[in-house]
């Protein structure tokens, strides 16, 4: 990107529904393109994004219809590769000479496999960064991390390509890998060409299981649950568990003494109540970052003036379990920090990597029984993003998801786009 002329730019793709809330289903999505050349300051500015085309409803199409669908994109993007020179101006008297190139994809999961060509995220082969099996995610040895190699990748396409309907499925699942319409950039590569968004990933499912699962507090209901949606008898076993640790009672009252100031952004008081809708991505980190961490100093305070220094005890088995699950949350909370910054270096990408794993390894000591999620794997690949690609808030979807209310609230009269 340092060559004079050379445009680099990142592709998203979505879906919504273009009736809003409302039981009509209708899944209609933009495809944007990000300059990278730009500042991450500047680069996410509505002004400055590249809406290339809506991907018309009223389902979402699978892969093989996406391909088509991106076919005019991709075709304009292999001549703008080749170079095209603007003819002389006023202000340039020699004209000027661009090529562009597509360098990154962002999405969310389910969107990202359909883009890139991967398998779903119910595949064996799931993983875009590795090779290792849906069965193996609990492990985090690096032995079981096998990087999926380029050529290796480009094989089982090929593969894939020439062989019949049914011969493709079964290539499909052993290689986690198909045709994308991508694959005809001279330059694409699907095993580094790939972002992961902090929006749908971190935030909108580690953040929301850890709440509901590991926390226990419902983001609707009024009454503690112990992962009932699981089926999980886990915390039988514990008979003396605090399990009211955090109740969802106590934060609407905790959410009115916060400190935050007027014009900052808060989380909605009514949080737990039934009548509270669910909370936006930002109102999720915003409760991790700060409200969380206020409500477990806070009750950890109360507990110790309820314990005189003359009357020390031994922590029981409760107290215990509390502790251990204070330093799971922090852990967490403390690689959001990082995942959210403007700006990461090398020791923060050790702390990102080193805060992942102690909680990985504390949710598996806590909670056993709760198997992880491909979410919870590709967790441990966002080191090698942070030194490829920077800081993971410069190619947040927040943008683009502002993008989606935008069109969302665009008068239709009805009548949607199929």
């Amino acid at each position: 990107m340092s060559i004079p002329g050379a445009l680099a730019f990142s592709i998203y793709v979505e879906w919504f529904n273009a009736h809003g809330k409302s039981t009509q289903l209708a899944s209609i999505g933009p495809i944007m393109l990000i300059c990278l050349n730009l500042p991450p300051s500047e680069r996410l500015k509505p002004e400055n994004v590249y809406v290339a085309g809506i991907i018309p409803g009223p389902k979402e199409p699978t892969s093989l219809q996406l391909n088509c669908l991106l076919m005019p994109l991709i075709m304009e993007l292999k001549e703008l590769w080749q170079g095209y020179h603007f003819s002389p101006t006023s202000t340039g008297p020699l004209g000027s000479f661009i090529r562009v190139a597509i360098l990154m994809t962002i999405a969310d999961v389910v969107a990202m496999r359909k883009l890139t060509g991967f398998i779903s995220p119910s595949g064996s082969h799931f993983f875009n960064f590795c090779t290792i099996h849906n069965a193996q995610i609990e492990e985090i040895s690096p032995q079981f991390h096998y990087t999926r190699s380029y050529q290796n990748n480009e094989s089982a396409i090929v593969k894939w390509l020439w062989a019949s309907p049914q011969q493709r499925q079964a290539i499909l699942s052993e290689y986690g890998v198909q045709y994308s319409i991508l694959e005809d950039l001279p330059y694409w590569d699907a095993t580094r060409m790939v972002n992961l968004d902090i929006l749908h990933n971190l935030i909108l499912v580690i953040l929301k299981d850890h709440e509901a699962f590991q926390l226990c507090i419902p983001e609707f209901k009024s009454k503690i649950y112990f992962r009932s949606c699981r089926k999980s008898n886990e915390t039988n076993n514990i008979p003396s568990f605090n399990a009211d640790y955090i109740t969802t009672s106590e934060i609407p009252s905790e959410l009115d003494i916060s400190a935050l100031s007027d014009h900052q952004i808060k989380v909605p008081r009514k949080m737990g109540s039934p009548s509270h809708c669910s909370l936006k991505a930002y109102e999720w980190a915003l409760l991790y970052k700060v409200y969380i961490p206020f409500l477990i100093l806070s009750k950890q305070m109360s507990l110790d003036e309820h314990n005189s220094p003359n009357t020390q005890r031994k922590m029981g088995q409760a107290e215990e379990l509390a502790n251990e699950l204070t330093k799971n949350t922090f852990h967490l909370i403390s690689a959001i920090n990082i995942a959210t910054s403007w700006t990461v270096s090398m020791d923060d990408t050790t702390a990102f990597a080193e805060h992942c794993k102690k909680n990985f390894l504390s949710n598996q000591h806590l909670f056993p029984k709760q198997k992880s999620k491909p979410n919870h794997h590709l967790v441990d690949h966002i080191p090698e993003l942070f030194q490829c690609w920077g800081p993971e808030q410069a190619s947040a979807t927040w943008v683009y998801e502002i993008f989606i209310g935008v069109f969302a609230k665009m008068p239709t009269n009805n009548k949607i786009c199929m």
